[in-house]
């Protein structure tokens, strides 16, 4: 945009579009009209032309030719020239004589005797006063009617002085549901539209717009709904019901009754709840004789019904807490006449019929028991609700016992919209997003990661609800109690046909989602278990797979949760000791050669051996601190290392340097082009292979203390220089062009071999350093306080240290079996990147935004590593860590499998709405029809039309795996045998 404003000033653009402006005001030729070519000076009083603004060919015309143009179109905005002041100036077509006809198409009525009358018109142009002409015939309907006919919106029903156009109405209503303009503002800028200077001069009609704006938006949505506007109408009716959320008797498949009870949760209607105090109302009078006119029949819960209930029944006493001190409970600051509103909405971000309620405190027990209550009406028949809130974890304790005093028989007998209390089983927990707020000890019982029959369902859809609609709080401040009710139902009808017609497009993408997600789980939980038997024995994963069963069974009744334990995270007292810790820093890893007793592999086992060897020695002259005492040791480890030369030197000789040498001499003797450094390979021929360069080592650590010019820095330097060089040419040293030849070979394999199983020990080494770097991190955080911290900072930055060292081998050692001819999609030894290089969780605590859609990093995926650590602490302590790595992953499984057979029951339900609402429509219109009411039927096909192109995109769009029937167990075939192994058994084929 930048460049072409640019363009557009520097190219002439901005002058010629002035210029060109300029001349649209020119003035007319007065002697012609351009469109009967009469002169207008001789003909008419008015002896000038007019134009019309909002005409896009709008050529000068007389007075008698502008009125013809726009009997049709009255509230255009006309111009007329001024000839004694030169310029274009306002003016109205009522100016010029223009009366408005109703009732014979725009003729005057032959029985209309009166003079015609005044009526003050809003239109999208502005406000204006127009001349109407009513027609008097005995058939002819009221003035309100008449003008309604005319497309009039009356401000009264007995003698309208003034009117709002439909399309101001429409065109109002979208700027409020899509901009949260309020009506306010909307008069304001229509009277600037009429008279920019002098809009303080015309006469408000805010009052009257905001009548008409409220009545036509009533009877719209009684038109929207199928029901003939009443006092009061019938429950839910002027609803937009989710169409992927179960309704019985309305879009369920047939039978669902008799399904499996382990699947039950595929019926089950998934709901949050949540309260917002921006949505409070400012103090102020307003008319108690001001009832919404949705009364009951929209997303509020019946007005009445919650008055009575609030009421009469007895505000129970403050649950004391076992969790933290939740603003939600009542301990917030949240007072007034209206606090602010609690909404339940469905997984898919659409508000429940009867599901939302005005708060006068904060968000009391009592008032949210009613509003559950009142939104769970028509799911009463289901078998299972799944319910979540930010404080599930202290309200549903005493859930059932406060409905059974709140509603009692007698109070059932006043309540209009509530029939019964007696809601089907209901299993939940706390929004993924909250449930960080909560101790320790609700996280495992209420987090959606664990409770079985949730599926990935995140548990924060009003968060997301407010986000959009709550800017809308600004208007709802300052209207009346009836108008903002009905405010608020209008937005959220507006929000739930949006949210409908994103469903046909979204539902099919979750579940494709959700299908990769369960292969990814179920491939991971696969492997791991593969690993764990192999090591550890079947029968660890067969218990494992029991308890999680029994675990599932019972964490849905909130009274077990006392007697169960966390499977989830390893128990405090397993984790690591300092000291512990600190010893295993200080174990050096042995090596062991002679793997297959062959000679060639004894000499390159020994050469990797005194390679590793060698650059331990090179890092403790490094690191050393240049006393005599350190030179000395250092230099007795420096002969051995020189005498295991000597005998690798010899070994060499006899086994792997003639080969070495026949292969070197042929490349020579084949190539002429060879580089400097040849027979050694060089970044260049490392390139020309298609391998990346060689990994960077990591800094040489502490810098060495050592005093200048001693004997022992002398030493030390003369130590380095003579362990600068390797102490035997292995294979993977060599050229590319030596190393084809055909008697290395052999020499190639057995170095990639052996390089494999250091590869293999350095992942086991970066494994145990990242889980212990993980149990000295809890340690840390037990305690506080300086002489605490220090030390453990001292001890996690080693191991941060130790965890870069053991990185940075593995690379290495990676990038050498490469260039021996390993391939980049290695199964086992895949590129380590630092976000793959981090522990498995061992505390909820830990758990982020998102984790359940993220797989852990590969090099989890084996636990064989655990078997080959020496026993003692660090053995024990990752023995037991293992077990609540595979809980956790097996939940995983569990809810993505879940969440494939929701979202598949999801478009099923979907698909059959689409039918229903298309089929309810169609019978309404053929009805009307045979009454003669030939508009509504037209009204009705229209909207049948609607939900047939839902219903043709959803057929389009949703697989055909729905439609499949299921009898008897009424369930999908093919399940994996990783599904087996978590508790879902393939059904029958029947």
């Amino acid at each position: 945009p930048s460049e072409r404003c640019k363009i557009f000033l520097q190219k002439g653009h901005a002058l010629r579009a002035r210029n060109i402006l300029d001349d649209r005001d020119a003035p007319p030729d007065l002697n012609k009209c351009t469109s009967c070519g009469c002169d207008p000076k001789a003909r008419h009083k008015h002896a000038t032309l007019f134009r019309c603004v909002d005409c896009h060919i709008a050529p000068p015309r007389c007075v008698a030719c502008i009125i013809t143009a726009h009997l049709e179109r009255p509230f255009d905005r006309i111009q007329e020239w001024d000839r004694s002041k030169m310029f274009w100036r306002k003016c109205t077509l009522t100016d010029l004589g223009y009366e408005l006809r109703l009732g014979h198409q725009g003729r005057r009525c032959k029985n209309a005797f009166s003079l015609p009358r005044d009526l003050n018109v809003v239109h999208d142009h502005g406000i204006f006063d127009i001349h109407v002409v009513y027609c008097q015939c005995s058939t002819a309907g009221k003035i309100p009617d008449q003008l309604i006919e005319a497309g009039l919106w009356p401000a009264s029903w007995t003698n309208p002085q003034s009117a709002t156009t439909m399309s101001a109405l429409r065109t109002f209503h979208s700027l409020s549901m899509n901009a949260q303009v309020n009506a306010n503002d909307y008069i304001a800028h229509l009277k600037r539209s009429t008279d920019n200077v002098g809009a303080a001069d015309l006469k408000d009609r805010y009052r009257e717009f905001g009548i008409c704006v409220r009545q036509y938006s009533f009877v719209r949505a009684c038109r929207w709904g199928g029901v003939d506007p009443a006092d009061e109408l019938p429950p839910a009716s002027l609803v937009v019901l989710c169409p992927a959320c179960p309704q019985p008797g309305h879009n369920m498949r047939p039978g669902w009754e008799t399904r499996d009870p382990k699947f039950e949760y595929v019926d089950a209607a998934q709901i949050t709840q949540d309260g917002n105090f921006h949505y409070s109302m400012t103090n102020k009078h307003t008319d108690p004789k001001d009832p919404a006119m949705t009364k009951g029949a929209s997303y509020y819960a019946h007005e009445d019904d919650s008055k009575v209930f609030l009421e009469t029944t007895e505000h129970p006493e403050h649950e004391s807490s076992t969790c933290n001190q939740f603003a939600a409970i009542g301990s917030g600051k949240y007072k007034g006449p209206v606090s602010g509103i609690m909404a339940v909405l469905c997984r898919h971000m659409i508000v429940l019929p009867g599901g939302v309620l005005d708060l006068h405190h904060g968000e009391r027990y009592l008032y949210v028991d009613f509003l559950l209550v009142s939104a769970l009406q028509r799911y009463r028949a289901l078998h299972m609700i799944v319910d979540t809130y930010d404080i599930y974890c202290q309200y549903m304790k005493k859930f059932r016992r406060r409905l059974e005093l709140e509603f009692t028989p007698t109070k059932l007998e006043s309540l209009k919209s509530i029939e019964s209390a007696d809601l089907p089983k209901i299993v939940g927990g706390v929004g993924n997003y909250h449930a960080p707020m909560h101790i320790r000890k609700c996280r495992c019982f209420f987090s959606l990661h664990h409770i079985p029959g949730v599926g990935k369902m995140v548990g924060e859809q009003c968060e997301g609800h407010w986000g959009i609609t709550e800017p809308h709080s600004r208007c709802t401040k300052e209207m009346s109690c009836g108008h903002r009710h009905e405010y608020i139902c209008y937005l959220y009808s507006h929000r739930n046909v949006q949210r409908i017609h994103r469903l046909v497009d979204e539902l099919p993408e979750k579940w494709e989602e959700a299908e990769g997600a369960m292969i990814a789980a179920d491939e991971y939980l696969h492997t791991l278990e593969a690993t764990l038997a192999e090591n550890f024995g079947e029968e660890t994963v067969v218990e494992w797979r029991a308890a999680h069963d029994k675990w599932e069974s019972e964490v849905t009744n909130i009274d077990n949760h006392a007697h169960m334990d966390n499977p989830f995270e390893i128990a405090e007292d397993a984790v690591l000791t300092t000291d512990a810790i600190c010893e295993h820093l200080r174990q050096e890893r042995t090596e062991e050669g002679d793997r297959l007793g062959i000679a060639v592999i004894d000499a390159i086992q020994a050469a990797l051996n005194l390679e590793r060897n060698r650059l331990d020695l090179v890092k403790k002259i490094r690191a050393a601190e240049g006393t005599e005492k350190e030179r000395s040791a250092i230099a007795a480890k420096l002969e051995a290392y020189r005498r295991d030369v000597l005998s690798c030197e010899q070994d060499f000789a006899v086994c792997v340097s003639p080969i070495d040498a026949t292969a070197v001499k042929a490349a020579k003797e084949r190539y002429v082009l060879l580089p400097s450094t040849f027979p050694k390979r060089d970044i260049k021929d490392d390139r020309s292979l298609g391998l990346e360069d060689a990994p960077k080592a990591p800094g040489a650590g502490p810098s060495a203390k050592r005093k200048a010019q001693t004997k022992a820095q002398k030493a030390f330097d003369a130590m380095l220089d003579e362990l600068s060089v390797p102490a035997a040419t292995l294979p993977s040293m060599y050229h590319s062009k030596v190393r084809q030849h055909h008697l290395m070979k052999k020499l190639v394999e057995t170095e990639r071999s052996l390089r494999q199983g250091q590869a293999a020990e350095a992942l086991n080494e970066l494994r145990i350093h990242l889980s212990t770097h993980v149990a000295l991190k809890f340690r840390k955080e037990e305690r506080s306080g300086q002489n605490h911290n220090a030390p453990m900072d001292r001890r996690l930055d080693e191991k941060k240290e130790v965890i870069t060292g053991a990185k940075y081998e593995y690379r290495k050692l990676r990038h050498t079996l490469r260039v021996l001819g390993m391939p980049e999609n290695h199964k086992i030894f895949r590129p380590l990147r630092d976000e793959d290089a981090v522990a498995f969780k061992l505390f909820t605590s830990e758990n982020v935004q998102g984790d359940s859609r993220r797989m852990p990093s590969w090099i989890w995926g084996d636990f064989s590593f655990v078997g080959k650590v020496a026993p003692g602490e660090v053995r024990t302590f990752l023995e037991k860590a293992m077990r609540p790595h595979w809980f956790q992953h097996s939940a995983l499984a569990r809810r993505n499998t879940e969440e494939v057979w929701i979202r598949l029951e999801e478009m099923l339900r979907c698909w059959m709405s689409f039918q229903d609402s298309r089929e309810f429509w169609v019978t309404r219109a053929t009805t009307l029809d045979a009454a003669g009411n030939l508009g509504a039927a037209s009204y009705a096909r229209r909207q049948a039309h609607r939900y047939e192109r839902l219903f043709r995109k959803a057929e389009l769009k949703f697989p055909s795996r729905i439609h499949e029937v299921r009898t008897p167990r009424m369930w999908l075939n093919g399940l994996s045998p990783c599904q087996q192994g978590i508790g879902m058994p393939v059904p029958r084929k029947d």
